[in-house]
């Protein structure tokens, strides 16, 4: 059975007191997301890519090594869009690799448009860009997969991704949330 993952007051706190990078701001909604779960993907435009528990640990340490939390953006912006700046929604803070390294989840702290946007139900879900054979910024050694962003998207990728929640309260029977078919 899975279970969810509650972070108490305490776990937050020391969290945040772990973090070097400032906050969106003191209130601002945050939430641990599901970013990616474990599969092999051929379909992909920019070619085929495995995820599992060792390119998660990857992505996670790649993550870890570097001072900048990463940005969520609305889409998959390459860069600026038409010339126009395309600007950070939210940030990483934080990734675990989680049941038995089959999903990846992010630490997010959302901007306050972002999170209306959710929870009006506008942004669904969240995907991944990963560049699956990234390079050392200074030494130009390979790394490994590293998580350049996060897009809030509402057709993701990989099919079958946990929705984002930004409510206090998800029903649950079994142990999984309930969505609107089993609570009717």
């Amino acid at each position: 059975m899975q279970t969810s993952r509650v972070m108490d007051r305490e776990s937050t706190l020391s969290l945040f007191m772990k973090m070097e990078s400032p906050m969106v701001a003191y209130d601002a909604p945050r939430k641990w997301v599901q970013i990616a779960r474990a599969g092999e993907y051929k379909g992909h435009p920019a070619g085929s890519f495995k995820f599992d528990a060792d390119a998660f640990g990857r992505i996670v340490a790649n993550f870890d090594a570097q001072k900048n939390p990463v940005p969520v953006k609305y889409g998959h912006p390459q860069g600026e869009d038409d010339g126009k700046p395309v600007p950070a929604v939210g940030w990483i803070h934080n990734l675990e690799s989680r049941v038995n390294g089959t999903q990846l989840w992010a630490f997010v702290e959302f901007t306050s448009d972002a999170a209306q946007l959710i929870r009006e139900g506008k942004y669904r879900y969240c995907s991944v860009v990963v560049d699956v054979e990234s390079v050392h910024r200074e030494s130009a050694k390979e790394i490994g997969p590293e998580l350049l962003e996060l897009g809030l998207v509402n057709n993701p990728f990989i099919d079958g991704m946990e929705p984002i929640r930004l409510s206090r309260r998800v029903l649950f029977e079994k142990g999984k949330p309930m969505g609107l078919k089993e609570l009717l």
